[in-house]
């Protein structure tokens, strides 16, 4: 008998006690979908002519009514909107399929918001936040919300096996559609807009009460960031005003000076102060199953649980374990050597484990602790408005962004603990944040000079020094740097096919552009190169492209080599010399079901063709996770939050340790 391999090469084991509620009442397999929103008003339309699918948004008056005019011929005058507070958004299902809804509306990072997620699902789907509820489908179904600038991006929701709830956000997710951003933002103050006002909101959250509320969230969460995508929120506009709710902390922000104000949250509170009082919003319908009442609140034990304890691999060698008992809870990273012994560690109730660093806050400024070596960097207080901090994920190269006045942006980059240089200050662009590449290279959009109408890219290198400014052709977003600030690829930020293009610029201006294809991404530069491999997608259909960049070619194109790929989170990749490894969970038949099985493919990156494919062994052993690349040093790891392990290029070679 061969033994079991749950990994590509010998793995480090951490056992974890996850402390996740029951799943739905009268859905034992399944927490439901994320906290549904309500809207400021809503239409549902079962004899639309429109064919579909579709997926729809109107900004302004002229957009509403061609819109409504698109629902068919015979169609009124399109209700009132007040388009100076909301926009409306929805979705388009074909005759003969199952209705659908949008049920929820979010930004995805309130801290750092450079996109507004609209959030669809089939009729019938259950959340059970704030209250239980059924999503109500309809052939149209559309949504009045608060107004933002930003991309919209939409995604369909299926519920997912409670037992699979941590692979992707808690649900499985469909990409259904994209909206660019507003090109010329008219709404004036300093919280017209959705993302102005919740970013607002954020920044005057303590680290400690962010802390709080993110550990707070039923059933789990995903990442560092606050709110969460199972975060109950409640974000509505009224005439002068924003009332944003974040799990159960409600708060104003005035639209025109930006003040932001607590308020004492009321249930089924209704429409925000000032908002619209002709047309209350319509609700989703109470969930309706044959002879149950709405669930109790979730009990998975025989009384009130005192303690619970939870712990992960943050990367090789570096654990994570958060216990709590009663109203204490603490966190405590620990750095191990390869033998199993403590190095060092950081613990206390102020210890907050990232991607790249762990940070440890307090009422003096916040401390940042290296995630590979023994160094720490004491924040210093910056003055303007609240910045963010990033890392690269292996922890070598830190960012810390800030504002030293409204609408300019700088950054300090530290390498291994120690400061690098400073850069900055420029004119921020239309909000765009530093962008940090995988070798610690840096990018920034910045407007030429103050009559803002020029944009430039700038690029920078690993060693805090500018390598060029460059203009370049607007509207555009997401710089990401090349090697060594090299170069700077750009996302155009348009409508129609416009909006699949990116361009590519060096020292010596505009080197390429190409449409890459639809959803496309980067996700990863061959080292050294401005050779980059990128991914489109229809769907969880993934394609991928590896483009020379400095000619705007295209070296080749393939399908996703993972054919049963399970849905759920971006495949995990890393671009060595001699391999390029794609990762991920295989749906493979165990009897009468299918299992989320780990997978490994390596590609020649010259040609794209899979030269060897990792699974466990036995091959239908099944994984919650697929993992992701992570180097340590010059080794290359996998890392899961269970078990960590080397990937060894001999053994890829040899066909070892599950490789063939």
């Amino acid at each position: 008998m061969k033994p079991t391999r749950i990994n590509p090469s010998r793995a480090f084991p951490l056992l974890a006690a996850l402390a996740l509620a029951a799943p739905a009442a009268g859905r034992a397999d399944t927490y439901g979908l994320p906290p549904f929103t309500d809207f400021e008003q809503e239409w549902r339309l079962d004899d639309a002519a429109v064919k579909g699918p579709d997926v729809l948004i109107a900004r302004n008056a002229d957009e509403w009514a061609a819109l409504w005019k698109k629902l068919g011929p015979q169609a009124k005058d399109a209700p009132p909107v007040d388009f100076s507070r909301w926009m409306v958004v929805g979705v388009v299902t074909p005759v003969g399929k199952p209705g659908r809804a949008v049920y929820r509306v979010e930004l995805e990072d309130a801290a750092n918001p450079k996109e507004l997620r609209v959030r669809v699902a089939v009729d019938g789907a259950l959340c059970q936040k704030p209250k239980n509820m059924a999503v109500k489908g309809a052939r149209v179904h559309l949504a009045a919300v608060g107004v933002s600038a930003l991309p919209v991006r939409f995604i369909q929701d299926d519920e997912v096996d409670g037992g699979v709830f941590g692979l992707n956000e808690g649900t499985d997710q469909m990409p259904l559609g994209e909206a660019p951003a507003v090109k010329s933002p008219d709404l004036k103050g300093k919280a017209a807009y959705r993302e102005q006002a919740e970013r607002l909101v954020r920044q005057s959250l303590t680290a400690e009460e962010v802390t709080r509320l993110r550990k707070a969230v039923w059933p789990g969460t995903f990442g560092e960031r606050y709110p969460q995508p199972w975060s109950v929120i409640q974000i509505r506009r009224g005439v002068d005003e924003w009332t944003i709710d974040y799990d159960g902390r409600q708060f104003t922000v005035n639209a025109e000076t930006g003040a932001v104000a607590p308020a004492k949250a009321k249930p089924d509170a209704g429409p925000a102060r000032n908002g619209p009082a002709a047309a209350p919003p319509a609700t989703p319908s109470e969930a309706s199953i044959p002879g149950s009442v709405p669930p109790p609140a979730p009990r998975i034990m025989p009384g009130e649980v005192q303690g619970r304890v939870q712990s992960r691999w943050l990367a090789p060698y570096v654990s994570v374990t958060t216990r709590s008992v009663g109203a204490t809870a603490a966190t405590s990273v620990q750095w191990l050597t390869p033998e199993g012994k403590l190095d060092h560690e950081a613990a206390g109730p102020n210890i907050d484990a990232h991607a790249g660093y762990i940070y440890e806050y307090g009422d003096g400024g916040g401390v940042i602790h290296g995630l590979n070596g023994d160094w720490t960097i004491v924040l210093p207080r910056k003055p303007g408005p609240a910045g963010y901090i990033t890392a690269t994920e292996d922890g070598r190269a830190f960012v810390h962004e800030f504002h030293p006045k409204e609408d300019e942006i700088a950054a300090d980059v530290y390498v291994a603990g120690k400061q690098l240089g400073a850069v900055g200050p420029f004119l921020q662009y239309k909000g765009q944040d530093v962008q940090l590449g995988s070798d610690g290279s840096l990018a920034l959009l910045a407007w030429k000079d103050a009559d803002k109408k020029k944009p430039q890219v700038i690029a920078v290198g690993p060693d805090g020094k500018v390598r060029f400014r460059a203009d370049c052709d607007g509207p555009i977003i997401s710089p990401m740097p090349a090697p060594d600030g090299s170069g700077v690829l750009v996302h155009v930020n348009a409508s129609g096919d416009a909006r699949n293009l990116f361009l590519f610029y060096t020292k010596d201006g505009k080197a390429s552009s190409l449409v890459v294809g639809p959803n496309a991404g980067l996700l990863a530069w061959l080292p050294g190169t401005t050779t980059a491999l990128m991914h489109t997608s229809i769907g969880y259909d993934y394609r991928f492209h590896l483009i020379d960049w400095s000619s705007g070619k295209r070296l080749w194109e393939i399908p996703d080599p993972e054919a049963a790929r399970v849905p759920g989170e971006l495949p995990s990749v890393d671009v060595g010399s001699d391999w390029l490894l794609i990762g991920g969970l295989e749906s493979v038949k165990q009897q009468d079901q299918a299992a989320a099985v780990r997978s490994i493919h390596a590609l020649d990156p010259k040609t794209g063709q899979v030269v060897a494919h990792w699974l466990p062994e036995p091959p239908n052993l099944a994984s919650r996770a697929g993992g992701r690349f992570l180097r340590h040093g010059k080794i290359l790891f996998l890392v899961t939050d269970e078990e960590f392990s080397e990937v060894n290029a001999d053994d890829i070679a040899a066909r070892k340790n599950g490789w063939r």
